[in-house]
């Protein structure tokens, strides 16, 4: 969405909302926030991604999901199960159960192994589970996240911990802990002084 007191002379924005001053515009050419795939091209480096966006269509990137060969060097068995899955998407859907910083909860529905793509950076302090068990986490469209799906209705739950953030957090308490025993050594010492002086 973009939000501007301009009119858009694009097919790409439309008008959904007009107040007083500002109007707001869709970008109907962005992919939904999560959604199903089974196909998947595999590319060397991240510029061949990176050209691969700028030229094609908006068909094939939301059908087919590019990945980098480095990411996805171990999960060659699973991407054949997306291959032979055979590509009926029809009856698929995602749906958003709940949207936070550091959760993401989705119930999925597909007919067979599939590649469920959430449209948010992928970071190493991404963790998934998929009904209850571990999966997998890979990179899609080289900085999106992509998780290979089993068929059939599953919930799946994403959750941000990053390691350098809570030891960050440990850190500043300990550190605010040692600042607080220092004050209150430099009051009680103050006070001491204090009353000598004043005997």
């Amino acid at each position: 969405y973009l939000i501007g007191d301009y009119d858009y002379k694009n097919e790409r924005f439309i008008p959904v909302m007009e107040g007083e001053k500002n109007k707001i515009f869709e970008n109907v050419n962005a992919f939904p926030r999560a959604f199903i795939v089974n196909n998947y091209q595999v590319f060397e480096t991240a510029d061949d991604i990176g050209h691969h966006l700028r030229n094609a269509s908006k068909t094939q990137l939301r059908n087919t999901v590019a990945l980098l060969k480095d990411d996805i060097s171990a999960a060659t068995n699973i991407l054949d199960k997306i291959k032979s899955s055979g590509g009926n998407l029809d009856k698929s859907k995602v749906k958003i159960l709940n949207f936070s910083a550091n959760e993401v909860i989705l119930e999925t529905i597909s007919e067979e192994f599939s590649l469920l793509v959430l449209t948010q950076n992928y970071h190493k302090g991404w963790k998934v589970d998929i009904n209850g068990s571990s999966g997998e986490l890979y990179p899609a469209y080289f900085g999106y996240m992509g998780v290979p799906l089993p068929e059939g209705k599953n919930i799946v739950r994403f959750t941000f911990s990053d390691r350098n953030f809570v030891f960050g957090v440990y850190v500043s308490i300990f550190t605010l802990c040692i600042m607080f025993v220092f004050a209150v050594i430099k009051i009680i010492k103050w006070r001491f002084v204090l009353q000598n002086n004043s005997d």
